[in-house]
């Protein structure tokens, strides 16, 4: 009986620690809309937003549930930090074309002014 209740009990916490996970996944929001982004066009297959940046604009932690990619019309310095607080400066240079999957999770800062973009939010078919 001891052995049937240790592993009920087992079962137990696993379970409350995948909910708990779920469910601060679930409570990451989308990155858009949001301050500073702008939808330009959304059908079937994408949506499509005009993303600016001044220095020191921030966005809250967020989650990308979509594929997406970014065209950068403006470069500059963007400071990204994960949820378990690594974080990483990336130069993102005009005119340049990048491709993310879905369920990158991150908070961004910008460290120069004007930084803009193109973000294409690809939809599942």
């Amino acid at each position: 009986m001891k052995a049937f209740a240790g592993f009920t009990c087992g079962v137990v916490v696993s379970f409350a620690v995948w909910a708990a996970t779920a469910a601060s996944e679930d409570d990451i929001p989308e990155p858009y809309p949001r301050e500073g982004a702008v939808k330009l066009l959304e059908n079937d297959k994408v949506i499509v937003w005009r993303v600016r940046f001044g220095k020191g604009a921030a966005t809250p932690m967020h989650r990308h549930a979509l594929d997406h990619v970014a065209i950068f019309l403006k470069g500059g310095r963007m400071q990204m930090t994960r949820p378990d607080g690594r974080q990483e400066t990336r130069e993102l240079r005009t005119d340049r074309v990048y491709y993310v999957k879905a369920g990158l999770t991150h908070s961004e800062l910008a460290l120069d002014d004007d930084v803009e973009a193109y973000s294409i939010e690809i939809k599942k078919p």
